[in-house]
């Protein structure tokens, strides 16, 4: 009796296995997705850019010469007046130069009497005696230099305002035109954003031109700005071109330094052909590729992305005789894989 019980089990569980395994293979393979309509849309293409606040009255100042810096007579943060002495350079070099040029000239000076007199007496030619003018000239100049020179050994503030950075300290070196210090003027005429821009957005940019602007000082506000000054040299290193943009602080309280992200409002729109994001799969710069459903199965598409704007894509070629592309579910499949749609 317990044989023929057994016996049963096996049959029904045989049974079984038999009932499942069409619903398997009918399965197998089959890929979930959803479908999103390629529309059509009018869109410009932003231009978007991140740069630096900067003050409208502000000066890196630096001496004229190279030295050694010998004092420096303020600190990082302190307030100055116009004309204030901010540091100066140590003199024994440059003096030694308004020396010797000094004794240039007298030398110079002599050579001319000399050779004045013999050529007044016909034993100097006149092209000696014009000779020794021109070196007295020259000598003259080389003495305006030095002096010129000593004169700017120095540095002073342009301006009433504010140190904000001290770069350099007593007893470093410096050259000509290295910056010593950072000021921003006390009464600020305005602030600027300073931003880079490729070669294709430069072109599209022009003068006047209005621009959204967010700080992370104020994540939650919404700045505006004017494009004022669009540079006609690219910078070398970076292959952009400086741009900068007149800011509205809208009343709020703004430093030099800020990280701004400005969006560069265009008035070109055109036609686009516009996706969801997620449905580009293997994407590489500008190209990518898309699923179509062509009789439940996916069919690869190769597609020219324009730009991204947010979750959508704006695509310029590879959907011009498409409506529907697969969109959740795209990262799944492959050529030919049985698609099963989802409706959202």
């Amino acid at each position: 009796m317990k044989i023929i019980q057994f016996l049963l089990i096996l049959g029904l569980l045989a049974a079984c296995g038999k009932t499942k395994a069409p619903k398997e293979e009918k399965t197998l393979g089959v890929v979930s997705v959803e479908m999103a309509k390629v529309s059509k849309e009018i869109l410009s293409r932003p231009i978007t850019a991140s740069g630096l606040i900067s003050s409208l009255d502000e000066a890196r100042l630096s001496f004229k010469v190279g030295g050694v810096i010998e004092q420096i007579f303020v600190k990082e943060g302190q307030n100055v007046a116009s004309g204030q002495l901010l540091a100066t350079l140590n003199q024994t070099e440059i003096a030694a130069q308004v020396s010797q040029a000094k004794e240039g000239v007298q030398k110079s000076e002599r050579d001319v009497k000399r050779i004045g007199n013999l050529y007044r007496d016909s034993v100097a030619t006149f092209e000696q005696f014009q000779n020794v003018n021109t070196a007295l000239a020259v000598a003259k100049e080389n003495l305006q230099i030095a002096q010129f020179n000593q004169q700017y050994a120095q540095i002073k503030a342009p301006m009433s305002g504010k140190i904000l950075k001290k770069i350099m300290n007593e007893g470093e070196i410096t050259g000509p035109g290295s910056p010593v210090f950072f000021l921003i003027g006390a009464g600020t005429k305005g602030w600027i954003i300073k931003v880079g821009l490729s070669d294709k957005d430069w072109a599209r940019t022009k003068l006047g031109d209005r621009a959204e602007v967010h700080l992370d000082a104020y994540p939650d506000q919404t700045f505006t700005a004017t494009v004022s000054k669009l540079s006609d040299l690219s910078d070398p290193t970076t292959g952009t071109f400086a741009t900068e943009l007149t800011l509205n602080t809208a009343g709020q309280k703004i430093a030099t330094g800020l990280m701004a992200s400005v969006n560069i409002i265009k008035n070109d729109a055109v036609a686009t052909t516009v996706i969801p994001v997620e449905a580009i799969v293997e994407a590489n710069g500008h190209k990518g590729f898309v699923y179509i459903n062509e009789n439940g199965k996916a069919k690869r598409i190769a597609v020219t992305i324009a730009y991204l704007l947010g979750d959508k894509a704006v695509i310029s070629s590879g959907l011009e005789n498409v409506s529907a592309i697969v969109s959740a579910g795209a990262m799944y499949l492959s050529e030919g894989a049985s698609i099963q749609i989802n409706q959202k």
